[in-house]
């Protein structure tokens, strides 16, 4: 007999609905998690909207968890979303929740662990072999469930998997999200220099060495940073990069540790020179990269531009969801 019924490999979004959902219905579940606490990129990476899709049972309820304790706040546009709008999520209170819904459907919990790789015989996954301070498990399982964000299982086993564009390779954009508070952001836009001057400004402490852009920013332009000029404000915790690649620890890193520093030389000059911003502090350091795009699993059926245009429905859905087709690129 099995160790486990299904085991579930990350502890994200589709983590948490497949483990939760499986621990309701009776499985012995197991859910494995590298990071110390469940909610994937939106508690690790400060992406803290999510779509105002109708969502499902588990969704809805984490929703109705976090409103009773103040943890949700929506925004609503009537011209492109559906009532009641998107809810923005409180980060720290929803790792907290979901916790406790895991806890509660019986899931066991394995954090601070990392999947290994697959266990196969007669070429079917039949667990995992998770590597934590203690060592190497083998877990066997019925059932394993890849939602780890780059399709690590699945990879590892030897399905197939696609990599960015079909053409050239191309992967859509990461994001650096860092949450800064303490900010008076009336003053600043009543006091601010015009822009030529904070322009200057800005390229002069680049030029001392005060302001070290990341490498690979596409927004704000590196020749300006921190200031985009597209769009007239100051871009201070929400950078975008190209050819960053998730599957590089090197390239990751990289963007690591420049973010970081620049994140440091610009709040000291911010709060040095900029109205309001005199009692300004970081909040919270993302501890994963905002990704749009890593592996994508080559399942029996891959859903095209006419499905979403047209809203197309399918027998044997599992999910319901609408966005936009977005491409950060």
């Amino acid at each position: 007999m099995p160790d486990y019924d299904v085991i579930v490999c990350g502890a994200g979004p589709a983590g948490i609905g497949a483990a939760v959902s499986a621990g309701r219905a009776g499985a012995r579940t197991l859910l494995i998690e590298r990071l110390s606490l469940p909610g994937g990129m939106h508690v690790h990476a400060g992406v803290t909207s999510w779509s105002e899709s109708a969502g499902g049972p588990v969704f809805t309820e984490i929703i109705e968890r976090m409103a009773d304790l103040g943890g949700v706040t929506f925004r609503f546009d009537p011209s492109r979303m559906t009532a009641p709008g998107r809810p923005r999520l409180d980060t720290e209170l929803f790792s907290a929740v979901v916790l406790e819904m895991l806890l509660e459907s019986g899931v066991e919990l394995r954090l601070l662990s990392l999947v290994e790789k697959p266990m196969i015989r007669h070429d079917t996954v039949c667990g995992v072999v998770v590597i934590d301070k203690t060592g190497s498990h083998p877990l066997e399982s019925a059932v394993v469930i890849d939602a780890t964000a780059d399709a690590d299982v699945l990879a590892a086993a030897g399905g197939r998997f696609l990599l960015g564009d079909e053409h050239d390779g191309r992967l859509q954009h990461a994001n650096y999200r860092v949450r800064l508070d303490g900010i008076d952001f009336d003053r600043f836009s009543r006091e601010k220099p015009p822009d030529d001057e904070l322009i200057a400004m800005l390229r002069q402490a680049r030029a001392d060495g005060r302001i070290t852009p990341p490498d690979n920013l596409y927004t704000p332009n590196a020749d300006t940073f921190p200031f985009d000029a597209n769009s007239g404000a100051l871009q201070l915790s929400n950078w975008e990069f190209d050819r960053v690649d998730p599957l590089d620890p090197d390239a990751l890193q990289r963007m690591f540790v420049q973010s970081v520093r620049a994140t440091l030389q610009i709040l000291r000059i911010a709060r040095a020179h900029f109205a309001g911003f005199e009692h300004a502090h970081i909040c919270n350091l993302p501890h994963l990269p905002g990704v749009r795009e890593s592996r994508r699993m080559v399942g029996r059926y891959t859903l095209t531009f006419d499905d979403v245009r047209s809203g197309r429905k399918f027998a044997d859905g599992i999910a319901r969801a609408w966005y936009r087709i977005a491409l950060h690129d």
